[in-house]
């Protein structure tokens, strides 16, 4: 079995640093400069104009800098989550995304007491195909096999390359058993499609292992083994079907009729006797049309994903040229002069303001390419989400009253435990005060609790604010979305907060949703957080 490649990880990885790094100078050096600045405002402003011009001068370049690493960051983006996510051949989530996503999807099916499943698909008879048609062929009859198996899945299942030729599928929260085997079964149907590969007519089988959570296995490892295990159970027994794993027995569906080999053939050399019927040829045709429409959805999937980038480009450029603009506008009023002494220090305040919210877009930037590109380091401990909370509403305090809203908290008398990043915790409970204070109007009213529920802890703020249209409520943790209802209060940001939240979250085997009633009917979010229990402190 082949292992990823490392060296686009390692140029990936490479490239992030960079960034980093040099985002890291910048804020070095802006914080230098803040320095500088506050200590020649104490001086007599009359005899340092020059030296104030100066370092405003050098306050400019600086964040004209902290542009260009934004910019510079957004661009790498895609490539950084391409070469560190994706299987080069088949552009499926590689194995340590799958086994990332494959956690997650245990944690939820815990927490709803659902079901779900990994099957473990083996291309048969790949060997074959790469010794008669080449291995240019072994590699387009992958790739053809990756687009069929996603046809098949849900967009909440994951399809990846595990290695050579074999797959891993996560079917996340099941009903019933017999959803997977329904799947399967519509994976070797979309497999056996004939299609043309190296001028040959090439219809695929496989065989496919079956392991349900938490019927075989409790963690992801074990579920994967599980399901190998049942794979080749299956092929031993000719291939060509699915099985399930099960504690005593294995139970597989009819074997195809074909033979379970490949069939390869000239199109032009096939005999009246061969040629299909009526029937086989409308069963042909309707798996044609499935194959076309799965074709034409993912082509707007890419058109959506690529009208998304440009949008998201216009809005970095429109966020980081207003608080450049204010701040070219307090350096030349700056080096203008003027008799009003308490002129330096509102310009000053101004810089300063815009320069902490040039940093704060930065920072998100960078959080979004870590999550995305799995590069998100946390340093987890037992940490009291209670005293977290409470401190992140007493920072946003402030902010709060300068709105002329109110906040009413509801913590617990005693310490709750998680396990968890005081740092990214308090990010997450920041981001959402901020966020419900950003979409009320003055005068509103914003409310935070927490309460421990068994071996859960659950957060909740709410306000009576400008609500999220049903519409929007799907869409509300994702990427650069924002409510176009929502910018006649608030215009400003990059619609990247609350898919950090959610990310975040997820991070800490947690769970964030969103409710509303409707436009102007407020909004409460809701963090489900495990608690660390006695038996395991």
């Amino acid at each position: 079995m082949k292992k990823p490649p490392k060296s686009e990880q390692d140029a990936a990885s490479g490239s992030l640093a960079a960034l980093t790094s040099q985002a890291d100078a910048i804020r070095a050096e802006l914080t230098r400069l803040r320095r500088n600045l506050a200590a020649l405002h104490q001086q007599d402003h009359a005899d340092h104009t020059q030296e104030l011009r100066e370092a405003n001068e050098k306050l400019l370049i600086a964040a004209l800098d902290a542009s260009a690493v934004a910019e510079s960051a957004k661009a790498s983006l895609a490539g950084l989550i391409v070469s560190s996510q994706r299987d080069a051949l088949t552009n499926t989530p590689n194995r340590a995304l799958t086994l990332e996503r494959l956690e997650n999807a245990i944690g939820m099916a815990k927490r709803h007491g659902a079901l779900m499943a990994v099957l473990f698909v083996d291309i048969d008879h790949l060997k074959l195909i790469n010794d008669s048609l080449g291995h240019a062929a072994g590699d387009a009859a992958l790739q053809l096999a990756a687009r069929r198996l996603e046809s098949v899945v849900r967009s909440t299942d994951t399809v990846s390359r595990h290695g050579g030729d074999e797959f891993v599928v996560l079917l996340s929260e099941l009903s019933h058993l017999g959803d997977a085997a329904d799947i399967a079964a519509k994976m070797l149907e979309a497999l056996a499609v004939p299609t043309q590969v190296g001028g040959h007519v090439l219809s695929l089988t496989a065989s496919i292992g079956i392991a349900i959570y938490p019927l075989d296995a409790s963690t992801g490892p074990q579920l994967i083994e599980m399901a190998d295990s049942a794979m080749y159970v299956v092929k031993r027994l000719g291939g060509s079907r699915f099985g399930f794993q099960e504690s005593t027995r294995i139970a597989c569906n009819a074997p195809a009729a074909e033979p379970a080999a490949p069939r390869l053939r000239k199109p032009s050399a096939l005999k009246p006797s061969q040629r299909p019927g009526v029937a086989q040829l409308r069963q042909v045709n309707e798996q044609l049309v499935m194959t076309a429409l799965a074709a034409h959805e993912l082509k707007d999937l890419a058109d959506q994903a690529r009208d998304n980038e440009i949008k998201f480009l216009a809005m970095v450029a429109h966020e980081l040229r207003n608080p450049l603009t204010a701040i070219q506008l307090a350096a030349d009023m700056l080096s203008l002069g003027g008799a009003d002494e308490a002129q330096p220090k509102r310009l000053k305040t101004v810089i300063e303001d815009e320069v902490r919210h040039l940093v704060y877009l930065i920072e998100d930037l960078l959080d979004v390419s870590r999550v995305n590109t799995g590069k998100l380091r946390m340093e987890l401990s037992e940490v009291d989400v209670n005293a977290i909370l409470a401190n992140a509403v007493e920072t946003n305090a402030s902010h709060i009253a300068d709105r002329f809203q109110t906040i009413e908290t509801k913590l617990s008398s005693k310490p709750i435990l998680v396990r968890g990043s005081k740092v990214r915790l308090r990010q997450i409970f920041s981001n959402l005060l901020d966020n419900a204070s950003k979409y009320t109007p003055a005068g509103g009213h914003i409310e935070v609790g927490i309460e421990a529920a068994g071996d859960e802890v659950r957060i909740t703020v709410s306000d009576n604010g400008i609500g999220i249209p049903p519409h929007a409520l799907p869409h509300i943790f994702d990427l650069f979305v924002q409510e176009a209802g929502a910018l006649t209060l608030h215009s400003g940001g990059l619609g990247i907060g609350l898919a950090l939240v959610h990310e975040l979250v997820a991070a800490h085997q947690g769970t964030v949703t969103a409710q509303s009633s409707g436009r102007n009917r407020g909004s409460k979010f809701t963090i489900t957080l495990p608690c660390v229990s006695a038996g395991r402190r």
